[in-house]
Parts: C-alpha cells; sequence; structure tokens
C-alpha cells in the first residue's frame, strides 16, 4: 500500500487478520457485522444520488490531514451526496478493498447507480471535491436540493 505522499508501506506491517483466533461466536458476530455493513455500502452506491467513498487508513498521515475536508464535504454537502468512509485495514472491508482494487490510500471514488463515476487517489481540497460534485451533478442531470 502506498499512502497519499507516495510512501510505501510493506504489506507485512499491515495486520494479519488470518492469525486471529477467535470463537464459532466471534466469527458470527463479525459475519453478521459484515454483512449489515456491506448492505449499507451496496444500498449507498447502488442509489440514484451520487455517493462519495473515502478508502483511508489510520496510519497513513495524508489520511488523517484529508479528515476535515472529508468532513466539510459531509456537512455542506448533505443532500446532494452521501459519504462513506471505508478503513482498507478493517476485516469486514476487506472484500470491498480488493473488488476496488484499492492500493493507496486515500483513495477517493464517487459512485452512482454503482457505476464508478470518478476516481482519484491522494489528497485534494475541498474546493477541488466540491468542483468535482458540482461536474459530476452536471454530466449525470443530477438536480440540486
Amino acid at each position: 500500500f502506498r499512502d497519499r505522499a507516495g510512501g510505501k508501506t510493506d504489506a507485512t506491517t499491515l495486520p494479519d487478520y488470518r492469525s486471529r483466533t477467535q470463537s464459532a461466536k466471534d466469527r458470527n458476530e463479525i459475519t453478521t457485522e459484515k454483512s449489515e455493513r456491506m448492505k449499507d455500502f451496496e444500498k449507498l452506491i447502488w442509489r440514484d444520488a451520487l455517493t462519495l467513498v473515502d478508502f483511508y487508513a489510520s496510519w497513513c498521515g495524508s489520511c488523517r490531514q484529508m479528515q476535515p475536508v472529508i468532513e466539510k464535504f459531509r456537512v455542506q454537502m448533505n443532500g446532494r451526496a452521501d459519504v462513506f468512509q471505508i478503513n482498507i485495514d478493517s476485516a469486514e472491508d476487506a472484500e470491498t478493498v480488493l473488488r476496488y482494487g484499492i492500493d493507496s490510500v486515500p483513495t477517493l471514488i464517487f459512485f452512482r447507480r454503482g457505476e464508478i463515476l470518478w476516481r482519484q487517489s491522494g489528497r485534494i481540497t475541498y474546493e477541488q471535491l466540491h468542483k468535482v460534485l458540482e461536474t459530476l451533478e452536471k454530466k449525470e442531470h443530477v438536480m440540486d436540493h
């Protein structure tokens, strides 16, 4: 994995979830949580509205710097775009990280009706993110609220 600044992180430094031992009850609870979270994710990206998905990692300095931008976007664009955040180190989100080929963070993806409309890895300003949203709204004929 690479962080936003382009620094590479050896995969051996990432948590190895396979080495954890869990009781059957714990595995069932995690599976239930994962399926519920995945259902929420799937519902959001398949909606008619635009959804921004932020793939991040807690160890990523650039991701931490982006958090205020993402939060401002979430608040200011309420009703125009939903925001969903996925921690790439979360075992419950591993399938989604693999599905979308996330190999650097942060990675931002705009979805609508299950389709990827825009994708970028690295830092972005609030103004740039807002401009991307406006461009997608025009291109996709999404009405402002």
